[in-house]
């Protein structure tokens, strides 16, 4: 399914698999977004099926196809738009890629739960309407799912090559890892963890660990921007899962 990320509350889903289209956080969850009549796949969970030569890639800055094709038979994601100059439709992959797939190559798809392998919620699409309204059901539904069962698995829309860097970087650089203290490491990761974790530092960022001063965390910057963007989106909710939310502390690896 790609990248997926799991959120989990402090001690303490639904079926339908339509997409929110956002502006500034990329995929969607599985909740309401009104379906337009004429073209009934804009804003759904969707496979690509029975196409053959590839899908044609989308330049999202200069609005066109291009040339390039992608190999994507079988492969899931949402409907962001309709192209009438190309009559298909506007398809992010869950592995990322921005792409052209005619009506025929589509079907609505339903993913399994979390609990099978799938997710809760997919990350918002990028689009220009409806912000306030897709950011808010979002995250809704991540503090519903928190309250329900303690978790919540979020489906995200970062590409191969974006998580291939990531796992390069923590693994070829020299890391200060360490266990977090014991009153506070359940409240990071969760109840059984014997995890290591190392702070994120921005390069040139004032560090009581210096070496950490020269590590290169460009590759975290994805990862980083969709933490950034849940916590601002779940943060005015939290509450009602008895957590307290002031701030968003240096992310840990």
């Amino acid at each position: 399914l790609g990248p997926t990320l799991m959120v989990s509350s402090s001690p303490g889903s639904n079926d339908a698999t339509e997409c929110l289209v956002v502006p500034s956080m990329d995929t969607s969850p599985r909740g309401s977004q009104p379906k337009r009549a004429d073209k009934p796949l804009v804003g759904l969970l969707v496979q690509v099926l029975g196409l053959s030569g590839g899908a044609r890639s989308y330049d999202e800055a200069r609005q066109e196809e291009t040339e390039e094709l992608a190999e994507v038979d079988g492969e899931c994601g949402c409907c962001i738009s309709w192209l009438e100059s190309s009559n298909s439709y506007l398809i992010r992959s869950f592995n990322g890629l921005l792409l052209t797939v005619r009506e025929a190559n589509l079907r609505e798809w339903t993913p399994p739960t979390a609990e099978e392998g799938g997710f809760d919620v997919a990350w918002p699409i990028i689009d220009r309407g409806e912000q306030g309204q897709a950011t808010a059901h979002f995250a809704q539904t991540v503090v519903s799912c928190l309250g329900d069962k303690g978790y919540c698995v979020i489906q995200t829309f970062m590409s191969d090559q974006e998580r291939a860097d990531a796992w390069a970087s923590a693994q070829e650089q020299d890391r200060d890892f360490f266990r977090l203290k014991r009153e506070v490491e359940t409240g990071y990761m969760g109840f059984d963890s014997n995890n290591k974790v190392a702070w994120l530092q921005a390069n040139g960022e004032e560090d009581l660990n210096p070496e950490e001063e020269e590590l290169d965390n460009t590759a975290f910057q994805p990862s980083q921007e969709i933490i950034t963007s849940l916590g601002s989106a779940i943060g005015g909710l939290v509450p009602s899962l008895g957590i307290s939310y002031t701030y968003l502390m240096d992310p840990l690896l």
